[in-house]
């Protein structure tokens, strides 16, 4: 190719000037654009997940204000704050990981049913799949989001005073 590349050029310099010729499989160059595509939307659907696991860690956090109560009685009976920090921190954990499970699973799903019916042309079904790079990030952002959340409330607790928290029950003792 370089050969006629070299010829073309000596034939006709004005309009083959500082050009080449390169050889690149049709294939290769069918699948380029869907695989930046791809890329693009795999990075998206990253984004999308991140929204909703904050949206979902907020939620959390946002019922761990009821739970306050309960945590404040644990307090009084003794529970350290280490103690009560790591529940907390476990129970975040647990959720996030299995969000992230769910997440990989479903997407895995989602994957075989779009090789299996979209019109995809000359593009290699096999080769549409899950990043890996892109399921560490998420992985690592789930862990971080589980953390910073669990951490919100126990702090909270362990920060407060038992009866704050037991005086809003609603009842009173009187003389």
């Amino acid at each position: 190719m370089g050969a006629l590349a070299q010829r073309l050029m000596q034939q006709y310099p004005d309009s083959n000037d500082g050009r080449q010729a390169r050889v690149v499989p049709m294939h290769q160059h069918l699948v380029r654009s869907w695989t930046e595509s791809a890329r693009l939307a795999s990075w998206l659907v990253a984004l999308l997940l991140l929204t909703v696991s904050v949206n979902l860690l907020l939620l959390l956090s946002a019922r761990h204000q009821g739970r306050r109560a309960s945590l404040a009685v644990q307090s009084a009976l003794g529970a350290a704050p280490g103690r009560l920090l790591r529940q907390l921190l476990i129970e975040h954990l647990l959720l996030g990981a299995l969000g992230l499970l769910l997440a990989v699973v479903l997407a895995k799903a989602a994957l075989a049913w779009a090789r299996a019916t979209l019109p995809l042309g000359n593009f290699d079904p096999e080769a549409l799949g899950l990043d890996s790079q892109v399921i560490a990030i998420m992985g690592a952002l789930s862990v971080a989001l589980s953390m910073l959340i669990g951490l919100l409330p126990a702090r909270r607790a362990s920060r407060s005073v038992a009866v704050d928290a037991l005086d809003s029950g609603g009842r009173s003792a009187g003389a």
